[in-house]
């Protein structure tokens, strides 16, 4: 397996297996090619995206847009150096609704949001692995920033874990979606 990271893909032939890469010619029988990851159409559309960058800027404490604040942003279209996660669009969204609450009740947003990351994913037909992070607003940069003594992984990928996965995302979509 080989990762190639800032890599831009030209073009791809089918028939001989291979990428031709801005590093060169990359071949194999198997290969994930990821697309850069942007704010979606729709969001770059309301002109809530920068030129230049590829996410809306946000105002963590509230989730609203830096250019249109009326306008909130969470998950993957914005920018808080926070991971692109569906637990984390799902903690993202709980700090931006108290947010629209308290601003609705004429009161300032919470000045110390804190949101969490977890995630599993699948390493075989029967084995998972995990990670977690904590973020918490840093009010002297004012940007979102990870409590290291937060993060965890699994040491291994395990059926255990596998499990696991399942009873996580249950609770995620039961808390998400309900």
């Amino acid at each position: 397996m080989d990762y190639k990271p800032n890599c831009t893909v030209l073009s791809v032939s089918s028939a001989s297996k291979t990428f031709v890469t801005s590093l060169g010619n990359i071949s194999g029988q198997v290969a994930n090619f990821l697309p850069d990851m942007k704010a979606g159409a729709l969001v770059s559309a309301a002109g809530l995206v920068d030129a230049g960058s590829r996410w809306a800027a946000v105002d963590p404490l509230s989730y609203g847009s830096i250019r249109y604040p009326e306008i909130h942003v969470i998950g993957d279209s914005q920018a808080t150096a926070q991971p692109k996660s569906g637990t984390m669009a799902n903690a993202q969204a709980k700090v931006c609704a108290d947010a629209i609450l308290r601003a609705i009740d004429g009161q300032a947003p919470n000045p110390a949001p804190v949101t969490m990351s977890a995630c599993y994913s699948p390493i075989t037909s029967k084995t998972a692995s995990w990670l977690t992070a904590s973020y918490q607003y840093d009010s002297v940069t004012k940007a979102m920033k990870r409590v290291d003594a937060s993060f965890g992984e699994a040491k291994a990928p395990s059926a255990e874990n596998y499990i696991d996965m399942f009873d996580w995302a249950n609770s995620l979509f039961e808390d998400t979606f309900m």
